[in-house]
């Protein structure tokens, strides 16, 4: 029975299947709660005049040690980066600072349309990478062809070099 116990507590610490987990949260990195966080990338959608700009985007980078785990653990986060990817309306106001195992950052988006932006870590495995869109349309827009377009976007950046 101990070793049973033993073998399930080392499945639980591998990390052979790290990811780089990105959170956003609307509003500036100063007023970013801990219960805000949202998982993802987003479109939003709504009628002219709705949004105003520029908008502030908090994110919160993570690594854990799988993803597809019911409880994935964060593992050890250190020299994030965000850039942005191909042409956007995104802009990096405050450069991703780590504490502990995760780091945050802000992004500015200064108009209506998309942004992709490439985001990479290091982690006890090397450096993981993802990436991240952050759309804002008019409600006429074909909300799900935008998200379509963007996902495959998202899959070109994630293995661009």
């Amino acid at each position: 029975m101990r070793w049973v116990v033993a073998a399930v507590l080392f499945a639980a610490c591998s990390t052979d299947n790290p990811s780089l987990v990105i959170e956003r949260q609307g509003g500036t990195l100063a007023t970013a709660t801990d219960a805000g966080w949202t998982h993802g990338s987003v479109v939003l959608t709504g009628d002219p005049g709705v949004f105003t700009f520029p908008q502030s985007v908090a994110l919160r980078l993570t690594i854990v040690d799988d993803v597809t785990s019911e409880m994935p653990m964060q593992v050890t986060i250190a020299n994030p980066k965000i850039e942005p990817y191909g042409s956007g309306q995104a802009s990096v106001t405050i450069a991703p600072r780590c504490e502990a195992m995760a780091c945050t950052g802000e992004v500015s988006i200064a108009s209506a349309g998309s942004s992709m932006l490439a985001i990479t870590a290091d982690g006890p495995n090397g450096q993981e990478r993802d990436c991240f869109y952050y759309a804002v349309a008019d409600a006429t827009a074909d909300a799900d062809a935008l998200k379509a377009n963007l996902e495959t976007q998202q899959r070109d950046c994630r293995f661009a070099k």
